[in-house]
């Protein structure tokens, strides 16, 4: 490859990156705002990674959901979960193992652990916050937090604060022919 077809590679890499993540096939539920804090929530039902669902949040301008309290965790529960819907939340251990933060930054001062976690289940490193919906047949309440492998693919709730605006965004791909 010449090193101009390279430079001109490397220079379209990045655009192509925003690009993909807007060209998977992505169903959200309409933007939610909580009059108890003013923010805005929104569930994507993409199933991707915690660390996609982190991007894909920064990318409309967010972050992934935090919760702060009963309150909070049921208002996020009820709205956005349900039967088997599992939905990564902006919490996490990475590099500080057994210690529990929000992406944001916010104060950790509630949670909502499913008994018996968080567990680190079967030794793997399980440092993603992620809350349970129903699940029939298990002994699991719907709304209660398991930390997970990053790596597994959820559904995810995006969060914005009171000084930003809601952003909703549908997006899906063209198919030939079609404008």
């Amino acid at each position: 490859m010449s090193r101009y077809l390279f430079s001109a590679w490397l220079l379209s890499l990045p655009l192509w990156i925003v690009l993909s993540l807007f060209s998977l096939p992505t169903e959200a539920s309409s933007p939610l705002t909580w009059d108890k804090n003013g923010h805005s929530y929104q569930r994507i039902e993409n199933a991707v990674t915690w660390t996609e669902a982190k991007n894909q949040c920064a990318v409309r301008g967010s972050y992934l959901a935090t919760i702060t309290s009963q309150e909070e965790n049921d208002f996020i529960s009820s709205q956005f979960g349900g039967a088997d819907i599992f939905l990564w939340l902006g919490g996490t251990n990475a590099g500080h193992e057994g210690t529990w933060s929000w992406i944001n930054n916010e104060p950790w001062v509630y949670s909502n652990w499913n008994a018996g976690e968080p567990n680190n289940y079967q030794g793997a490193n399980e440092n993603s916050l992620m809350m349970y919906g129903t699940m029939y047949g298990y002994p699991i309440n719907s709304g209660t937090w398991n930390d997970s492998r990053s790596d597994q693919p959820y559904w995810f709730v995006c969060e914005w604060d009171s000084s930003s605006r809601s952003v909703s965004l549908t997006i899906s791909t063209v198919s030939p022919g079609r404008y």
